[in-house]
């Protein structure tokens, strides 16, 4: 941890609750995370920031472009500090209007949230809060907000075992020990985006030339003006952009999704090779049309496709372009945004590029080529922001000794990439608070370094297990162990049954032998001896 604290001793997180109530479970998390920090997390602090005293947002208050004293100090602080969490309760499916409240404040021109990792927590009654991370996720496009993915964080604070004191203060050891991961999750994240200002795109390029860029069309018909999108985005890398690589890469032969037809662990040959492509490229554009104010059925297809366990989408940069009428197709991009949490994909948020298709004058020609400069013109903008995300995700020099313990296959993929993610830990282990660890087939598999003790270089960052094909093997050996646990529970299972049923049969003797009973003719019988 050396070289962190001679770059940047302190990464120093901004602690936001939703919540103005004094006793909140939602500050109480925020406590915790605190705590957590001081305790065993070095590099990290957190600094609460009440946001009560905040007036509510009225831009008359705003007098010769200068805020009031008391909003002006909220926007300093968020501007000093290098990331965010939120504690955000849900109130209505939402967010909470006082946190809504502190956001536009500090949204007002110059936006203080710009480009800074965040993190969402939050404890409630049913999902825990989930419905409003994801509401928090949407406004965060627009505020430029970087959130991590993984783990999630939602717990159900009125299940038993009690989770929070009288005081509202966690209490729940195994919610403590998900909410570290949170944090070292955050940190870790940060880290990584503030390597943009040692990483200079000489020094990437002569490690990695080319970023490649998978170009997807959620849309099968030819003439597509999505398509269209696609082909100018490409055209427009070979004449004015180098160092990116667009290829397009074809969904249709894809079948629908059905897991019958993984046979013996193996996907179909045609999902196979979709997939091992989708491993290969460094990030994605995704043109997605709107249908129903959502993704296409197509697109959503494959993209089930390729995150069957291992997860071939995880941890890449993506954007997302559309064309359509009123909209230009932007409903089906916040639900894309919603669905790549879950993948584990990080979207760039600005520019935002949904075109009007329809308006005049014409942007596509009869073949659904892309027609228009000044679209031509944002779709650039849009590729030179992919291009500079995906090297800062990318930006760092791994030090492979510290996983070097791990098999790697000579020419495959794996030797190219090392996912920085400590969001997973083992096999597809997932961290959610409402229901504690939940492991399956999700992610493939991620070893666990932690932050203060791994061997890399980069500011001590977290280097995990490389993405290839040993996770099919490592995914079908937890499957094993899995079945094995379930075998063992069954057999503990029936034998607890067959004690019952034991213990049962001599109670019910008993009852029938204290009961003398004559049958019709008047003979003593004891119906017990009489049947057993």
């Amino acid at each position: 941890m050396e070289a962190i604290s001679a770059a940047k001793p302190i990464i120093k997180v901004a602690a936001i609750c939703g919540s103005l109530r004094k006793g909140s479970y939602n500050r109480g998390l925020l406590r915790a995370a605190s705590q957590i920090c001081q305790e065993s997390i070095s590099g990290m602090q957190i600094e609460y920031i009440d946001i009560s005293p905040l007036p509510m947002l009225d831009t008359d208050l705003e007098v010769g472009g200068k805020f009031p004293p008391v909003v002006e100090a909220f926007r300093q602080k968020i501007l000093e500090a290098d990331s965010i969490i939120f504690a955000s309760p849900e109130y209505n499916y939402s967010v909470t209007a006082p946190l809504k409240n502190a956001v536009d404040w500090a949204s007002r021109p110059p936006n203080v949230w710009a480009d800074k990792p965040a993190a969402i927590i939050s404890a409630g009654g049913g999902f825990g809060g989930s419905r409003s991370h994801y509401h928090l996720r949407q406004i965060g496009v627009f505020l430029d907000l970087h959130f991590i993915n993984k783990p999630e964080f939602y717990l159900n604070a009125f299940q038993p075992p009690a989770k929070f004191d009288s005081e509202g203060n966690l209490i729940d050891e195994s919610a403590k020990e998900k909410l570290k991961q949170v944090l070292l999750s955050l940190q870790a994240f940060t880290l990584r985006l503030q390597e943009r200002e040692r990483v200079t795109m000489g020094a990437v390029s002569a490690a990695k030339p080319i970023i490649k860029v998978a170009a997807i069309c959620g849309s099968l018909r030819k003439g597509s003006y999505n398509r269209g999108l696609l082909r100018a985005a490409s055209e427009i890398c070979q004449e004015s952009i180098s160092g990116m690589q667009i290829e397009y890469v074809d969904i249709s032969p894809l079948p629908m999704l059905n897991t019958d037809l993984e046979v013996d662990g193996k996907f179909p040959a045609v999902v196979e090779t979709f997939r091992q492509k989708i491993l290969e490229f460094d990030s994605f554009l995704f043109a997605s049309p709107e249908y129903n104010y959502s993704v296409t059925g197509p697109l959503k297809n494959v993209i089930d496709w390729a995150s069957r366990a291992p997860n071939v989408w995880a941890d890449k940069a993506a954007a997302i372009v559309s064309a359509g009428g009123s909209f230009g197709g932007g409903r089906s991009q916040y639900h894309l945004r919603q669905i790549g949490v879950y993948l584990d994909l990080h979207f760039i948020n600005k520019p935002e590029f949904f075109l009007k298709a329809f308006e005049s004058p014409a942007k596509f020609d009869d073949d659904g080529n892309l027609l228009d400069e000044s679209a031509k013109d944002n779709l650039k903008e849009i590729l030179l922001a992919l291009q500079a995300f995906t090297l800062r995700l990318q930006g760092c020099n791994f030090n492979v000794s510290t996983i070097s313990k791990f098999p790697r296959q000579s020419g495959s993929v794996s030797e190219e990439r090392a996912a920085l993610t400590p969001f997973t830990k083992d096999i597809g282990q997932r961290f959610h608070a409402s229901a504690g660890y939940k492991l399956g087939r999700t992610s493939g598999s991620y070893d666990w370094h932690d932050l203060e003790t791994c061997n890399c270089n980069n500011e001590g960052r977290v280097i995990s297990q490389f993405q290839d094909k040993n996770f099919k093997l490592k995914d079908r050996i937890y499957n094993y162990k899995a079945r094995a646990r379930m075998y063992k529970m069954a057999l503990v299972a029936s034998w607890v049954f067959f004690l019952i049923v034991f213990i049962l049969s001599y109670w019910v003797k008993d009852v029938g032998n204290a009961c003398c009973r004559r049958n019709m003719f008047g003979k003593s019988l004891d119906l017990w001896e009489a049947y057993s």
